[in-house]
This record gives structure tokens, C-alpha cells and sequence, in this order.
């Protein structure tokens, strides 16, 4: 398994926008969630995580951690994902991506963690 850095839910919002996510706006609780993501023909996890709402920086910081563990151009089409996501401390402002799970290859687990510092 490879791991990228540590959860760590108390991690401030880095950019706020007025773009919640689609699948995070009905979550109740306030707390961290996880959502299923699964890559549909032709999508990447780029623009999967785009059509959620996050901010850009935070999706190319993703897939430059992701980009040494897992060749990013040959995923497949129904590849499933788990994305733990920590709602925005402000009214309108954009969910923070906390982390990402994929299974590329069989047993292969590959997950991003967004440390202490906001980074992945």
C-alpha cells in the first residue's frame, strides 16, 4: 500500500469557492464523509474530481501525488474511487478534499492524504 500523508480532518480550507459538489451537497453532520467515484469512458480522475466541485489547485496537487505511483493515462473505465471529504468551515465555500482511495491493479491500494499542512 502506498500512503502519501497522514488524515487529518482539523486541516483548514485552502481556496473557498461557491461550487459545493454534487454528491456531497445533500451530507448531513457536518463532518467528514466518503464518497464512491467510479472513472466513466473517457473521464480522468482530474475531471471526476472537477464535476465534484473541488478547487483546481487542489486536484493538480492530487494527481501530482498520485502521478509516480500509478500510470494516470491507463485507467480503466469503471475504476472505483473513494473520496473522503471534510465539508468547508464557511457558508458557500468549497468541501476540502482529505483524501482519495483507488484500486488500479487487483489488491494495489493507492491512497492521497491531505496532511496538517493542506498538502497531499
Amino acid at each position: 500500500m502506498d500512503r502519501v500523508s497522514p488524515f487529518d480532518p482539523s486541516v483548514s480550507a485552502r481556496a473557498p469557492s461557491s461550487t459545493p459538489p454534487a454528491d456531497t451537497a445533500d451530507a448531513t453532520g457536518g463532518g467528514p464523509f466518503e464518497i464512491s467515484v467510479q472513472l466513466g469512458k473517457g473521464e480522468t480522475i482530474g475531471s471526476a474530481l472537477k464535476k465534484r466541485g473541488f478547487a483546481s489547485d487542489t486536484i493538480a496537487d492530487v494527481i501530482s501525488a498520485l502521478a509516480p505511483h500509478v500510470k494516470l493515462k491507463r485507467l480503466p473505465t469503471g475504476l472505483d474511487m473513494t473520496v473522503q471529504v471534510r465539508p468547508p468551515g464557511e457558508e458557500g465555500a468549497q468541501p476540502i478534499l482529505q483524501a482519495l482511495t483507488l484500486h488500479p491493479e487487483g489488491r494495489r491500494e493507492i491512497k492521497v492524504e491531505r496532511d496538517g499542512d493542506g498538502n497531499y
